[in-house]
């Protein structure tokens, strides 16, 4: 062998000392680790050399090993493959969370050094077709989605109508409304939806800060008078004090003499406005008296 054939030879392989070295093992665990068959090794006068493309190949598709001074490990392997601990802090989730996902075959696994890996490919398929786990960075731009959205059920909330309704409107009127899917449910833009309000003169939209300042979080004792004054019970002839400002579903009920689904029935037409504090509904007084002197009631 001539000198440029050893110096070529040199470049391209290492004592299994050197490996030890590189890794931070000792004799024992060097040799061990050579004579597995995880890279390419040979014999040479009594000595073992280890061919380092295979060996890199090896290191950067393994995470069991890591070099003392270099790169991390498995960087081939993470380009097709997740640990469990990479999909929990992904999906801000426990690893029992994944492990179920595994078990129901949602995620195609393969086995490394013992350890468990889930292919991206799977994964990615299977993050697609769901919508009740987010990553992190999607939850991000769901809740800046959201800012800049309404969704239907709130958009039938606030003009005092039926949800059905709101689907038969989007049905009916597509050509209005920009819709936005966030975690599988549909949205509608506050832009297209006020663009929508401002050129229709069917609905209106239920007036609910009227009780908020008296309903402020930030004001206890103010909120439990508003509660106090919800729960109040009608008097036996249905005739509220002249100072209440609400009448509660139940009193609207006694004075119209229906039953309580026809009152809600009523209210969600957006005959009268409506305003709700946590599940409670209450009527405002004056636009309550209003719609029943117009429909002599």
């Amino acid at each position: 062998m001539d000198f440029q054939e050893l110096i070529k030879r040199k470049s391209q392989t290492m004592t299994v000392p050197e490996m030890g070295q590189l890794l931070g093992l000792g004799k024992t665990d060097s040799y061990w680790l050579a004579h597995q068959g995880k890279f390419e090794c040979f014999q040479l006068k009594g000595r073992y050399f280890i061919k380092k493309q295979s060996f890199e190949q090896w290191y950067a598709n393994q995470i069991k090993y890591k070099k003392v001074n270099g790169p991390p490990p498995g960087s081939e392997l993470n380009e097709h493959s997740y640990s469990v601990s990479d999909l929990t802090k992904l999906l801000g989730v426990t690893g029992y969370a994944i492990y179920t996902r595994i078990k129901n075959g949602d995620l195609e696994t393969f086995l490394v050094d013992g350890w468990i890996r889930i292919t991206k490919e799977s994964f990615d398929k299977w993050y697609s077709n769901q919508s009740t786990h987010r990553t992190v960075d999607d939850k991000e731009r769901d809740a800046q989605a959201e800012q800049a959205s309404i969704s239907l059920t709130d958009v039938a909330r606030l003009l005092g109508t039926h949800r059905n309704n709101i689907y038969s409107l989007l049905q009916s009127h597509p050509e209005h409304f920009e819709i936005i899917v966030i975690a599988g449910r549909k949205r509608i833009t506050l832009d297209s939806f006020e663009k929508w309000y401002q050129s229709q003169k069917k609905y209106e939209k239920v007036v609910v800060s009227e009780l908020a300042p008296l309903c402020d979080p930030l004001e206890p004792k103010l909120m439990r008078e508003c509660e106090q004054e919800s729960e109040t019970t009608p008097t036996e002839d249905a005739v509220p004090s002249e100072d209440k400002k609400y009448y509660t579903v139940d009193e609207v009920r006694e004075m119209l003499l229906l039953s309580k689904r026809d009152v809600y029935d009523i209210v969600q037409s957006g005959h009268f406005k409506v305003i709700q504090i946590g599940r409670r509904y209450l009527v405002p007084k004056d636009s309550f008296d209003e719609w029943r002197m117009q429909n002599n009631t």
